[in-house]
């Protein structure tokens, strides 16, 4: 149900603003709008708050980079779910109040600084002396001489490396063979053959111009000391020496990680908020006497609102008033527990236009089907709850995730149903259990199940089409009731009602043809009033009578306007995918069952590998079949079943009050304020 809104301005002295502010942060009631700019006089008397967000925003920042740095080096690693999920830090009002107090943005972040700078400079030290390390041991068969030769005055001496093995076609070079450049091979890696070329010092523009001609790229010889043994001894003392400084610095962050994470994670979460309230506060506006701001309060909230406010604040007063030419109040939408996890398609599609209908109630029972039948397993519907149970009670202090959990527990219900329904539990297991479980089979064959999809294929296609056919005609009804409710009488009968009848005349027609050719007729013949009404009244609004009229003959074929018949036919051929989508979920149950059974007769391992197939056969086809059935079926509800009557465009109704994307806070046990 979308909430009735009033538009409401609210004034106080400008001395009592800041108690004004604190008091509606603390209801979370209000949703501010800007103020319209009014003419010169209230320009002249009244001006914007003064715009604080970019030293939030500055603050924010520095913790955002700490939490990043605790996030990288925090000893506690979040597992693959977390990671996948959207998850707040939820903490008492007091813990965050604490956590803002303690973390000194300044002092940590120039902390962080100095820890990232210096895991990364012992990083960038190892790498180095690594690499190193590796030219050592390319260069270890000079042995004592390495040194010598990284010296050499009076001789040239570079190494080259050329992509390849016995990529050594420059060695025909004449400058080469004829002995103005000595050149060999030195060794050869997986990716590259290595030579040595020298010549002397005061004939280096040959050497340099051979290299140029032939595209050579010098491989440098590592600058030591000492010979190549001693070298390598003496880096890799360096180089653990290197690695435990960094373990010791890696530490340290871990430690500090562990200290701050959860308490600056909670003051950006405060911060973030701060931000917002300081974004709203940009449409207030103050005189040196008088502080204004105007937004919307929930109907059925604003008396109590107000008596609220004339006691907390003598000075300060509310006015009902009527809200601006074409702005549309937020939007909130108020549901029972049952049908609220369908609320996470409307969010997902966007929230309705205030005057239009909230969907949800609506919705809910057709998508919980869908999906059900898409899974249409029952071993895997009752999986399936087992799992959203035990994550619901895992994040029970995740409050914005427990819809989300409770819609697929309702997936599970009517998977079990169908399943049990289709005689599915894991396929048709129970035709390979061994002798003596022969009952079970009997059960699920002869008594629960009422239609096989697989030998039945066809019943089970007219059924998902009939689930379409009522589906579209629900949302046509849907419209006529938006469009009655709202008093556009004639849309709800041109769009709505004539369309309607224009259908089932159709429909109609068609199957009373065959055993009653006279009701057959007369069908007929409504259909043909039901035609001629919408050709009359499809096109209204446009030119003259005659584009009137051909507008209204386009639109029953569906090239104008929001209905036709090739646009119905093709949603109602859409709602096969719900047949197609649990037989290829049963099929595959029984496909991985009648391989297990095969491979149960493979000596030895036999017992193991059909344990195997059955279980990852089973476990793949239900994520599979869980996956399709969620993503079709909400492109059923939203482009077939929405296309018929929903208007989206609403915009969230968003109280002035804490608000943070990562954080929230606790109340009473696990209730989130």
């Amino acid at each position: 149900m979308i909430e009735q809104m009033s538009h409401v301005a609210i004034l106080s002295q400008a001395s009592e603003r800041e108690k004004l502010l604190a008091w509606l942060a603390g209801e979370r009631c209000f949703h501010p709008m800007p103020l319209e700019e009014g003419d010169q006089a209230w320009t002249g008397r009244f001006s914007p708050l003064p715009d604080d967000t970019q030293a939030i925003e500055t603050k924010l920042g520095k913790l955002n980079s700490v939490l990043a740095f605790c996030r990288e080096h925090s000893p506690v690693k979040i597992g693959f779910l977390d990671a996948m999920l959207p998850l707040k830090m939820v903490g008492a009002r007091e813990e965050i109040e604490s956590a803002v107090e303690e973390a000194a943005m300044d002092l940590l972040h120039d902390k962080v600084l100095e820890m990232r700078a210096g895991l990364e400079e012992i990083a960038d030290a190892i790498t180095r002396l690594q690499a190193k390390k590796n030219a050592v041991d390319q260069f270890a068969f000079l042995g004592d001489d390495l040194p010598r030769v990284t010296r050499l005055k009076k001789l040239i001496l570079e190494v080259v490396a050329v992509p390849g093995q016995g990529g050594g076609a420059f060695l025909l070079d004449e400058r080469i063979t004829g002995g103005e450049v000595a050149a060999g091979e030195l060794f050869a890696d997986q990716t590259h053959a290595y030579f040595a070329l020298a010549c002397p010092a005061s004939r280096g523009d040959i050497l340099k111009a051979l290299m140029d001609d032939h595209g050579l790229h010098i491989h440098p010889l590592p600058e030591v000391k000492h010979g190549a043994m001693q070298e390598k001894l003496l880096l890799n003392n360096d180089i653990l020496e290197a690695r435990a400084i960094q373990e010791k610095r890696r530490a340290e962050a871990a430690h500090f990680s562990e200290v701050w994470l959860r308490k600056v994670g909670l003051a950006a979460g405060y911060w973030e908020s701060e931000r917002n309230l300081a974004r709203a506060r940009l449409g207030m506006s103050e005189s040196s006497h008088l502080f204004v701001t105007r937004g919307y309060l929930k109907t059925e909230a604003l008396n109590r609102f107000r008596q609220d406010l004339e006691a907390r604040l003598p000075g300060a007063t509310s006015i009902c008033c009527d809200e601006p030419e074409g702005e549309e109040p937020p939007i909130s939408l108020k549901w029972n527990k049952w049908i609220s996890p369908a609320g996470l398609l409307v969010k997902m599609y966007g929230l309705p236009s205030y005057r239009g209908i909230d969907p949800t109630p609506y919705v809910a029972s057709i998508f919980f089907l869908f999906v059900g039948i898409c899974l249409g397993d029952a071993a895997y519907g009752l999986a399936l709850i087992l799992i959203m149970r035990h994550f619901k009670r895992k994040y029970r202090d995740q409050a914005h995730l427990q819809d989300f959990f409770q819609a697929f527990v309702y997936f599970g219900y009517v998977a079990v149903a169908v399943g049990l329904a289709t005689g599915s539990i894991f396929g048709d297991l129970s035709r390979y259990l061994p002798y003596g479980f022969g009952w079970l089979d009997d059960i699920r064959q002869n008594t629960l199940t009422l239609l096989d999809p697989i030998k039945q294929a066809q019943t089970a296609l007219y059924i998902a089409v009939g689930i379409g056919v009522f589906t579209q005609f629900y949302g046509m009804a849907l419209l006529v009731y938006r469009d009655w409710r709202r008093g556009e009488r004639m849309d709800a009968f041109s769009d709505g009602i004539l369309w309607i009848c224009f259908l089932a005349f159709i429909l109609l027609t068609a199957a009373t043809s065959s055993w009653s050719p006279g009701l057959s007729t007369v069908f007929w013949y409504l259909f043909l009033l039901s035609a001629a009404g919408l050709v009359l009244t499809q096109g209204r609004g446009r030119g003259n009578f005659v584009s009137r009229i051909l507008v209204g003959l386009i639109s029953l074929y569906g090239v104008v306007g929001g209905y036709g018949v090739s646009a119905i036919l093709g949603d109602l051929i859409s709602y096969a995918r719900l047949m197609a989508l649990a037989l290829t979920g049963s099929v595959l149950g029984s496909t991985f069952n009648l391989l297990a059974d095969l491979g149960a007769n493979i000596p030895f391992v036999g017992l193991i590998l059909s344990v195997l197939l059955v279980v990852g056969g089973h476990l793949m086809n239900f994520f599979l079949a869980l996956l399709g059935g969620f993503v079709h079926s909400v492109r059923l509800v939203m482009l077939e079943f929405f296309g018929r009557f929903y208007e989206s465009g609403g915009s969230a109704y968003q109280p002035y009050g804490f608000r943070s994307a990562s954080v929230d806070i606790r109340k009473n046990g696990f209730g989130i304020q």
